[in-house]
């Protein structure tokens, strides 16, 4: 450690400069905390959760021509296609944004980051329980569920982990 007046290096247990007589106070050096989370989701998991959903858009649109065969003639599922589609879209936008704060640094990314996991909870809520009210029986699944409970705690982690580096994302 150096003294802060002469730049003298002094005892790391020493109270005062031996070499000018002022105190010495002790630097708090505060730990660098890392950014592999962050880096994952911007680089990588919120691309891939872009082309995903690209690709279950694409499907719906295939399906959206075919949906009236599966009710014996009636078209019940247009309404459900159509939101599904819709909801798809907005989710490839938000996850793109999200993803190019992370990278870009900006200081909404932790925000953006909450908000993508809170739309994906709702998205899926909204679904299972239109689907539910069109095809008239539950159309959720166990793996739903877990996606939703995830959600829940992804939205509190990545809270946290960005506050944590505030300092990081700071543009």
């Amino acid at each position: 450690m150096f003294c802060n007046s002469c730049g003298t290096e002094v005892s790391e247990f020493a109270r005062v400069c031996p070499n000018c007589g002022n105190p010495t106070v002790k630097v708090e050096t505060r730990e660098v905390l890392g950014t592999k989370w962050a880096d994952f989701l911007g680089y990588f998991y919120f691309w891939i959760g872009c082309l995903f959903n690209l690709f279950g858009i694409l499907k719906l649109v295939e399906l959206s021509g075919q949906s009236a065969e599966f009710f014996s003639g009636e078209n019940k599922l247009s309404g459900y296609i159509n939101l599904g589609i819709v909801l798809g879209i907005v989710f490839i936008v938000l996850l793109a944004v999200a993803a190019v704060a992370i990278i870009n640094r900006k200081s909404n990314a932790g925000k953006l980051v909450c908000i993508v996991f809170g739309y994906e909870f709702v998205m899926t809520l909204v679904l299972l329980i239109y689907g539910s009210s069109v095809v008239g029986v539950s159309t959720g699944q166990a793996s739903d569920g877990f996606r939703m409970i995830l959600d829940i705690v992804l939205i509190f982690v990545n809270a946290s982990y960005f506050d944590n580096r505030s300092d990081v994302f700071v543009n």
